[in-house]
């Protein structure tokens, strides 16, 4: 396709004789980073270079010195923290809620014991449409589909990096955060599901209240 188009990718090139070869070889600085890059990089084992960590939110997920793959990003406290922003005895805080529904999500996402008050909340916290940027439930869809379709992983870690690329981390939907999270794991990728969830609740950002609703303490 590369040919017929008559676009050159020394790069890709590079790091598909490396997949095929198991050279070991460095394509040195990618001027153009895009997704094939990524997924090559991991595929044959070599690190992700810091100007494409920089470029793709799954970069530095590619890291496996980052986090040990039996640490979990989100403390005892923290989820019984998030339990309490439900609480029927404080006044309703929609934006202390949206913060605790992506904490509670992503512990469940992970598959962190929850406590029996957690679980009860779940129900609610999954079908709620929290704001934020959201793919289309097509994206989602067609991630899933080649998820689960024998020699289709590759083309589902592709898509789902292209469609994190396109939004900020900082502002998407806790539930879209988490469904996110649940499709690294279901491709076996638990150790960058943690950093993901790791890495979102690092970037969050509160969203403006809407007229009337309760601001955050």
């Amino acid at each position: 396709m590369l040919d017929a188009e008559g676009r050159g990718d020394i790069e890709y090139r590079l790091l598909r004789d490396d997949v095929l070869k198991h050279l070991n070889y460095m394509p040195g600085i990618i001027a153009e980073p895009r997704p094939i890059h990524v997924f090559l990089l991991k595929v044959a084992g070599l690190p992700v270079p810091p100007e494409i960590a920089a470029r793709f939110h799954l970069g530095a997920l590619h890291d496996p010195l980052e986090m040990a793959p039996a640490d979990f990003p989100i403390s005892p406290d923290a989820l019984i923290q998030a339990t309490e922003a439900f609480s029927s005895r404080a006044p309703i805080d929609p934006i202390a809620q949206r913060r605790a529904a992506l904490t509670m999500g992503l512990a469940d996402a992970l598959g962190m014991p929850l406590s029996a008050r957690a679980q009860a909340l779940l129900p609610t916290i999954q079908t709620t449409q929290w704001p934020g940027s959201r793919p289309s439930q097509r994206d989602f869809d067609r991630i899933g589909e080649a998820a689960v379709t024998q020699g289709r992983h590759g083309e589902a870690v592709l898509r789902l990096i292209e469609t994190l690329d396109a939004r900020d981390l900082d502002d998407l939907a806790p539930d879209a955060t988490v469904q996110f999270v649940r499709q690294l794991r279901q491709l076996g990728l638990d150790n960058e599901a943690r950093l993901l969830a790791q890495q979102a609740l690092r970037e969050y950002r509160d969203p403006p209240p809407l007229p009337g609703e309760a601001q955050s303490p």
